[in-house]
């Protein structure tokens, strides 16, 4: 039973929570404005076309089951990660998902490079990730900096 007249510790109050939204809306929408707008400039810059949105544009067969074999891996190290590191286990995702996402778009790099109609492909897979990686970290230390600061101490 709680001591609280709301249920919930006294820095859980309207505004502790009013503050958390705004810093939550301040990283989302600040995130996917910025990384749309430097997906365009490198875009422009590089002569790419668009991908579509929220689908797997895989280069050929190859790439297709080299992804997905990495996907699994992933998963499979997510779950170990979850088993084995329980109480610290949010630097370790944050890690996991950073190492896997960077080899999924080195992966494709390479294989746009070899299979790519358009020679630029491959520039943009290697400056995208990166640049979009900085770009949130940065913003997800502007807005949540104790955060960010006790998962890097951790």
């Amino acid at each position: 039973m709680s001591t609280y007249p709301s249920g919930l510790p006294p820095e859980y109050t309207s505004q502790f929570t009013s503050e958390f939204w705004w810093s939550m809306a301040f990283f989302l929408i600040g995130s996917a404005v910025v990384i749309f707008l430097l997906n365009m400039l490198l875009r422009k810059m590089l002569g790419v076309g668009k991908r579509k949105r929220f689908s797997n544009n895989y280069v050929n067969e190859k790439h297709q089951r080299i992804d997905w074999t990495i996907r699994m891996v992933a998963v499979f190290a997510v779950v170990i990660t979850a088993i084995f590191a329980f109480y610290s286990i949010q630097i370790y995702m944050m890690f996991i998902f950073v190492i896997f996402g960077a080899i999924q778009e080195t992966v494709r790099a390479v294989m746009e490079k070899k299979y790519a109609k358009n020679p630029n492909d491959y520039l943009f897979t290697l400056i995208q990730f990166p640049l979009s990686i900085i770009v949130i970290f940065t913003l997800a230390y502007a807005a949540f900096p104790e955060v960010i600061g006790e998962l890097l101490s951790a």
